[in-house]
Parts: C-alpha cells; sequence; structure tokens
C-alpha cells in the first residue's frame, strides 16, 4: 500500500547513437512520434493576434477593449491596500463603491438566469455593484424553489438591510443536546513537496500541533490543553508525529463528550492518520478504534460537531459579510456584543478601551513581539503556521531565542483558535 515512484533513466540519453536506441524504444511500442506540425501551425495565426495585443500594451498602455470585468473579479490578485499600486480599482474606478457589495453575496458567483448567463455579470454590465440589487426572484434554483443556499443569501440581504443579527431558535437547542464535557479543539497541519520523513509521499500530512478548550460542565470555566512538535525542540524530533499527535489528543478526550470543530480539516486529519497506520504498519489497537469511533467516512458517523456548519444553518451577522470563516464570525462578535469581554475566560483579549469600530481578537497576538529581534511576520494564520514549523525545523540561521519565540506563537495563535469558537459559542447561548 506504500507509494513508491518507480525511478525511469534513459541510460543512452548522450551516447552517440541515441537515436538509434530512441527507434528501438519506438518500435517496442514504449515511445511514440507524434508530428503536431499542422495544429502548431493552425494556432499561429491566434498567437501572433495575442501577441501583438500585449506589444501594445506595453507600449501604450491597456484600454477597457483589453478587458472585461465580472464576477472573476471578486478574486483579482492585483488587489492592494496601496492606491496607486491597485490593480482592482484601475478597472473598477467607474462603478460605484459599496459598503455592502455585489461580491458580499454568499455564492453570489453562482446565480444564473434562465438563459444560464451568470446574473452578477448582467447586474455589473448595467452598472449596479450593490448587495440589495440582487432580486429575491434570481436567487430561485431552476424549480423556481428557495433551496437552502437561497435561503441563507435571502436571510443575508434582508438582515444586512436592516443591520441585524440572526440567530435561529434552534441553535440553543442545539448545544442544550450536546454531551458534556465540550471540546473545542483546533489543529495545525503541513503539507509539503519535500517528505520530512522516510516512507512518506510528496504533499503527504503532517499534523504537528493541537489545541483543546474543554467546558466540563455546563457553567463552568474553561480548562486549556495542548500539544505540539516542534522538531529540534523535541524529543524524538525525527520521528514521524502524527501518530502521537492522535495518541496525546484520544488520551486527553477520550470518548467522553462533544468535540467541536470548526469546518471539517480535523476530522481530515484523523481519518488521514487512521489510514496512515496501515501504511506504517503501526499496531495499536486502542488508537485506531478510537480514530474509526472520532471519525465520519463512507457513510460512517464520527463524533465530530461542525461548528462552521452549525453557522450555516443558525447564524449571521451582517459583518460577516458572506463568509462563515471562524476569523470573520469571531471579530463580528467580538466588536458587536462587548458584554462579552467581561466574561473572565475571555479577559486576554479584551481592549483596553472600546472605541467605535472594528476590534479583532486576533490584532492581540502581536502583543509582546520584539519586531526588531524577528525576521518575518507574526503567526496569525495557518499558512503562517506552517512556515513557522518548517523554519523550526530546518532553518538552521534561526538561534534558540527565535525558535523559542516562534513555539510560542504557534501555541498563542491555536490556543486563540479554540477560545474563538468558545467565545463564539457563549454569545450563541452557551452560558
Amino acid at each position: 500500500s506504500k507509494f513508491q515512484k518507480p525511478n525511469v533513466v534513459f541510460k543512452y540519453e548522450n551516447h552517440p547513437d541515441n537515436i538509434k536506441y530512441v527507434r528501438q524504444l519506438v518500435s517496442n511500442g514504449i515511445l511514440s512520434l507524434l508530428d503536431i506540425t499542422e495544429e502548431v501551425i493552425a494556432l499561429q495565426p491566434e498567437i501572433i493576434q495575442k501577441a501583438n495585443v500585449y506589444l501594445r500594451i506595453l507600449n501604450v498602455g491597456i484600454t477597457k477593449a483589453d478587458y472585461q470585468i465580472g464576477k472573476n473579479c471578486k478574486g483579482c490578485e492585483f488587489k492592494s491596500a496601496e492606491a496607486d499600486k491597485n490593480g482592482y480599482n484601475e478597472c473598477w474606478h467607474d462603478l460605484p463603491s459599496q459598503e455592502h457589495h455585489i461580491f458580499d453575496l454568499y455564492y453570489g458567483g453562482a446565480i444564473k438566469n434562465e438563459e444560464k448567463e451568470f446574473v452578477i455579470n448582467e447586474l455589473i454590465s448595467s452598472g449596479k455593484t450593490s448587495l440589495f440589487d440582487f432580486n429575491p426572484d434570481q436567487l430561485k434554483n431552476k424549480n423556481g424553489e428557495v433551496g437552502f443556499r437561497a435561503q441563507r443569501q435571502i436571510i443575508q440581504i434582508e438582515n444586512t438591510r436592516q443591520n441585524t443579527e440572526w440567530i435561529s431558535p434552534e441553535l440553543k437547542n442545539r448545544f442544550d443536546e450536546f454531551q458534556y464535557p465540550l471540546h473545542f479543539i483546533d489543529f495545525e497541519t503541513y503539507t509539503g513537496a519535500v517528505p520530512f520523513h522516510k516512507g512518506m509521499r510528496p504533499y503527504e500530512l503532517i499534523a504537528f500541533q493541537w489545541s483543546c478548550h474543554t467546558i466540563k460542565y455546563k457553567g463552568a470555566r474553561t480548562e486549556h490543553k495542548e500539544w505540539i512538535h516542534t522538531g529540534t525542540m523535541f524529543p524524538d524530533s525525527d520521528a514521524f508525529p502524527n501518530f502521537e499527535f492522535a495518541k496525546s489528543l484520544m488520551q486527553h478526550i477520550g470518548d467522553t463528550g462533544t468535540p467541536l470543530m470548526w469546518a471539517t480539516h480535523e476530522n481530515t486529519v484523523l481519518r488521514s492518520i487512521l489510514n496512515q497506520m496501515d501504511v506504517f504498519e503501526i499496531n495499536d489497537g486502542s488508537l485506531k478504534d478510537w480514530l474509526v469511533r472520532m471519525t465520519s467516512d463512507d457513510g460512517r458517523e464520527g463524533r465530530w460537531v461542525d461548528m462552521n456548519k452549525l453557522t450555516l444553518q443558525n447564524y449571521f451577522h451582517p459583518y460577516m459579510k458572506g463568509r462563515t470563516s471562524i476569523k470573520k464570525v469571531l471579530p463580528a462578535v467580538w466588536s458587536h456584543f462587548p458584554e462579552l469581554h467581561t466574561v473572565p475566560d475571555f479577559k486576554d483579549y479584551a481592549p483596553e478601551s472600546f472605541i467605535e469600530g472594528i476590534i479583532d481578537p486576533y490584532d492581540t497576538l502581536t502583543k509582546g513581539i520584539n519586531f526588531e529581534e524577528m525576521d518575518d511576520d507574526v503567526v496569525s494564520g495557518g499558512t503562517d503556521a506552517m512556515r513557522a514549523y518548517h523554519r523550526i525545523r530546518f532553518d538552521e540561521t534561526l538561534s534558540i531565542e527565535q525558535k523559542d519565540e516562534i513555539r510560542r506563537q504557534l501555541l498563542q495563535y491555536c490556543k486563540l483558535d479554540t477560545m474563538a469558537m468558545v467565545i463564539i459559542a457563549y454569545h450563541w447561548g452557551l452560558k
């Protein structure tokens, strides 16, 4: 079951009789020669035409005839905070700027009309860029029904227009059904082209860190537990960490209570580790059975509760726009409900003074950092965490003090991810 890529070498590559051996491979059916001269000639006029357009743009500049704005502009790679370097604004400057933009609608880019054209492109071509320019009838599916996605879109439009929060009456009931203790869990993982350990495939997952905030019973204070593998700063640094990672989590939460995650990453990670146990021939029946009980796969219902799914089904705030990531939900909740700042468990992330505006607890991750001693950004996202883990393992230019600081940042970032889940759950009615 292990992945083994054959090492193929043409040993006559630099041989004087190279062509003789190539012909032998062709005659044996190992290689084939395909003449594509006609296809290349057929493409030449189009290539010449496009090359001439690019040359004109380089020499005299771009014109409106050279581009068309539409739904794909949402992911524009040339957006920038610097006005004079913002390529997105160069294309969109003639259209009205909107606080609640047409791009904010949840899955708005997927809506099509009866002619199967994208509605968002129609609106943009008509100079309409507001979220409220969508007609509710346009949100229905081809059968004229309001499906789940359209329900979410209507909730977003109506509550954004009224500037109101929406909480489904079912949300608190869901939490009341959960079995204590509640375990709010987040993982940090690494995938890279170059494997770290013998027997790994390229881009195979490494699980190097978890954080868990636990509430043992209703009304109890949170308790925090964490685990991290940081290479040379961790015993047996050359060992593949995934099985120790999973075993430490199993020992902490066992089979009691309700484990909560945000989206499906944690379930995917444990499912990958379950598969790796066979690949690496790990004989640990108790760990394997626990991983089976924890994970959902092919009709098997695991233990995880997905808070992102709960958000989609039960919660919306206008500041979230059309997003449900934890980094959108947390600042929406934290900024607009300052009473959360007085909860003892959350005080480490509370602002010293509340001034009108958006407060993001992830901004507190920069506290206590001497940036003169750091040569990289603070760990405040998943990509940052991957890069930090790689540096601790393999960057020999780092001092012990720098590695200690990066490790501290990894721990505080992952800890905030799980505390964010607790804060959001508390706002939803978990008291």
